[in-house]
């Protein structure tokens, strides 16, 4: 049995207006975030076929000079797949600083599935260009040719600064040798130009003068939107 319950007086509605509560953002907060790293990125994306392709290379000649060995004391070395992965990344998107690359792996999502959320430093990465040069440049050019021959990406965003482009016309356009060799000939004269490692803090200086002059820029332009 239920007991019977009075009928209850309506509540009087509030005759003075509060302070109105919003939700508002606090983007200073530090969080304790959850990653799982495979699904940083989707399955088609670039930077697993390029981890694949270069898994499949021997890299053997690239860690043949290393010191470290299991069992002994001292650090671990990278290895040779990562480097090579990281930088043969870093081209598809145009970006030849070692800086760069390693500012980018706290946040790109490609570049932090390859690395598994850890982050190469610069010198690292420098160091191993330097010390492979001539390897690397032959090898970079060739996966990213094999890359895009996949269609997995698209060499127009690394080809700059006029190097002449000649335009994917067709599905059979790649199974020509004399376009296919011309093709890698201007991948390697653009990673050239692309691996000026002297230009680095020329290339440092002019993103931040354009930072600033698209913060000023956008200034500009709310405050006239404002008028």
């Amino acid at each position: 049995m239920l007991p019977d319950i009075p009928e209850q007086p309506a509540r009087p509605k509030s005759t003075t207006a509060g302070e109105v509560k919003l939700n508002t953002i606090d983007r200073q907060q530090t969080m304790l975030v959850s990653i799982y790293v495979e699904e940083l990125i989707p399955a088609d994306h670039k930077a697993r076929a390029i981890w694949e392709l270069a898994g499949g290379l021997d890299l053997s000649r690239f860690s043949a000079g290393l010191r470290t060995s299991a069992g002994c004391p001292g650090r671990p070395a990278w290895d040779p797949q990562l480097l090579v992965s990281l930088w043969v990344y870093a081209y598809s998107e145009g970006i030849s600083s070692a800086r760069e690359i390693e500012r980018l792996m706290e946040w790109e999502p490609g570049l932090q599935w390859l690395g598994g959320l850890k982050t190469v430093n610069h010198h690292t990465l420098s160091d191993f260009r330097v010390e492979h040069q001539q390897a690397l440049e032959e090898l970079f050019a060739e996966l990213l040719v094999s890359l895009e021959k996949a269609g997995l990406l698209s060499l127009e965003q690394v080809m700059h600064d006029g190097t002449k482009i000649r335009a994917q016309a067709g599905a059979d356009w790649f199974r020509r040798e004399k376009t296919a060799r011309q093709r890698l000939a201007e991948v390697r004269e653009a990673l050239r130009q692309m691996g000026d490692r002297g230009a680095e803090g020329a290339a440092k200086d002019r993103r931040q003068a354009a930072r600033e002059r698209a913060a000023r820029e956008r200034g500009e332009r709310m405050e006239a939107a404002l008028k």
